[in-house]
């Protein structure tokens, strides 16, 4: 449904019931359309030109349980995650009616995947190996290299193309050369406390956010890919078991889904990232878990995974509330002195329902 909070304020436009449990997803370069994989039912594209009115337009199977999408540049190319299937193109030109193009079988359980500037080569996160899969011809894509990890649940590339960042349930957060596809090589690594989850890079390529479960949101300057340093910390104490992230255009912003919540934080000193608002996620027979999240390529809005129901899409177009000595209408309580919060003091924030 949608929220009927003050519209000046961030706020829950709708929440679209997908035709499966929602896992990954990803928005299209026009902002037109949101590519989501459902579990069993494999690829569904949704209509969200209209926000408050989303509705499904398209649907491609796959062979096996979709966890994660990426679309080509163009946007003519969507490359789907199949679990025990590797991967699947489908050719999604006319949205409405996505074509099966290949698929790429993969050992390993393929629940990420991303796809290079160039368009030349996918990166898959298959549990215990990153597979990397040329697909400069999507009707038969080919792997040409791996790098042996132990759980790997995420990647993001650099803009350049020349720098993977994996985030592996094991091993942590680490960072990887790919300028050759053939041999990608560790440069990095750093064993943050927690479980490593999603990640996300700032758009200027500067830090990366690492999802750690129970122990919060770690960030690193990234800006010497060889020599990650730890900068900041979302704190585990503002939220729980945090699961992915995503980062505003501008990069003054970070949402996090996170179990039964979507937080947002200030993110603009990464070395104190404050909390400013938080939503609940929709519940479907008493189940919801807010597990992916993504934001449309101009800033304006958010959107959930959540499993069940679907995917909740948030409005972030406004600036952040301003700070009062009272709760504001996102829910966000701070001070009588109008301090911001800092990152040892979290500050509480009463989760907003949709």
């Amino acid at each position: 449904g949608v929220n009927t909070q003050d519209r000046s304020a961030i706020h829950v436009v709708s929440t679209y019931e997908t035709i499966d449990t929602s896992h990954g997803l990803t928005v299209s370069p026009d902002g037109q359309y949101a590519y989501v994989a459902v579990g069993d039912t494999g690829l569904e594209i949704v209509d969200i030109q209209d926000p408050k009115t989303p509705f499904s337009v398209g649907v491609g199977d796959t062979q096996g349980n979709a966890q994660s999408v990426a679309l080509s540049a163009d946007g003519n190319h969507a490359y789907v995650s199949d679990y025990f299937y590797g991967i699947t193109i489908f050719n999604v030109q006319n949205p409405l009616l996505p074509s099966f193009v290949s698929q790429q079988n993969l050992s390993g359980i393929s629940k990420d995947v991303q796809v290079s500037p160039d368009g030349r080569y996918a990166y898959v996160a298959a549990l215990d190996t990153l597979k990397v899969v040329a697909v400069q011809f999507p009707a038969s894509p080919s792997v040409t290299g791996s790098y042996q990890g132990e759980e790997i649940n995420a990647v993001e590339l650099s803009a350049d193309g020349e720098t993977a960042f994996i985030s592996d349930y094991i091993r942590g957060f680490e960072v990887l050369d790919i300028r050759n596809p053939a041999l990608p090589t560790r440069i990095a690594s750093r064993l943050p406390a927690g479980k490593t989850r999603g990640l996300a890079l700032s758009p200027d390529g500067k830090y990366a956010y690492v999802a750690q479960s129970e122990y919060g949101v770690k960030i690193f300057d990234v800006q010497s890919p060889e020599n990650p340093i730890y900068v900041g910390l979302m704190p585990a104490e503002a939220m729980f078991w945090a699961n992915d992230i995503t980062i505003s255009p501008d990069g003054r912003f970070a949402y996090v889904a996170a179990h039964k919540e979507t937080h947002v934080f200030d993110v603009t000193d990464p070395s104190a990232p404050h909390r400013v608002a938080a939503f609940a996620a929709p519940k479907t027979d008493g189940q919801g878990a807010a597990l992916k999240i993504a934001i449309s390529h101009d800033g304006q809005h958010v959107f959930v995974g959540v499993g069940p129901p679907g995917v909740q899409i948030i409005d972030v177009t406004s600036s952040m509330p301003q700070f009062s000595s009272q709760t504001n209408r996102v829910g966000l309580v701070v001070s009588a002195r109008n301090d911001p919060p800092t990152l040892n003091a979290v500050t509480p924030v009463s989760i907003v329902e949709d």
